[in-house]
């Protein structure tokens, strides 16, 4: 009959296992994704192929599968993990501003920085339509997008909401998506029309954020 100790033994060992387990599962999907940024970023959504996206994590196409279900499903958690990479990076500028309209400064200058990401600019408008046309994928990049969408405006509650003297026209969920739909669109347009200068990009996107995040009137 076993021991106690063997028992505890054997039960430390199973659970040292499985937490091994759990680290390269995740070391393996962390680099999936990191490839997948490269190959996306580089061919596009239509046009990388998950062999070459394995390639570059160095794992077969069998272990690519194992953590996601398709093309699809990588993609959308590359982009969920980046835009909250990006709502993480801001939380922590922002937290180092204590005074209210220093904050919105850095918070425009941190925009106007990832507005300048034109490759991000072009995959998010072609999963965009990919989605429109495939309505079996639209409802889980819904989905993502909720998720997203709440970390972002307790972003904006917490920096810029009624506890600093803002008060939003609108709600923030719809400020969150109202940024993100300017970036993209004024990028996509600078791409196509260089008659647009980057002066009066940051100019609009000023006044866009003066707009949405009103500084309080002094009494």
């Amino acid at each position: 009959m076993p021991s106690k100790s063997s028992g505890r033994k054997q039960a430390s060992s199973k659970q040292s296992a499985a937490v091994r387990h759990r680290e390269r599962t995740e070391q393996t999907r962390s680099r999936l994704l990191t490839a997948g940024r490269t190959i996306f970023a580089r061919d596009g959504f239509e046009g990388a192929k998950l062999e070459e996206i394995a390639s570059e994590a160095g794992y077969t196409r069998g272990a690519l599968y194992a953590n996601f279900e398709s093309k699809e499903d990588l993609f959308i958690a590359m982009l969920e993990e980046n835009i909250q990479e990006r709502i993480s990076y801001a939380r922590k500028l922002l937290a180092k501003q204590h005074d209210v309209k220093k904050r919105i400064e850095a918070f425009r200058q941190l925009f106007m920085e990832k507005a300048r990401e034109r490759s991000w600019a072009l995959l998010w408008l072609e999963f965009k339509l990919f989605a429109l046309r495939h309505p079996e994928f639209k409802a889980k990049l819904s989905e993502m997008r909720e998720r997203v969408s709440l970390s972002s405006s307790e972003m904006l509650e917490e920096f810029f909401g009624e506890t600093s003297g803002v008060k939003f026209p609108v709600r923030s969920c719809v400020l969150g998506m109202a940024l993100g739909a300017l970036a993209h669109g004024l990028q996509l347009d600078h791409m196509l029309d260089k008659s647009i200068r980057e002066e009066e990009i940051e100019t609009v996107v000023t006044l866009f954020l003066d707009a949405m995040l009103p500084l309080p009137k002094l009494r």
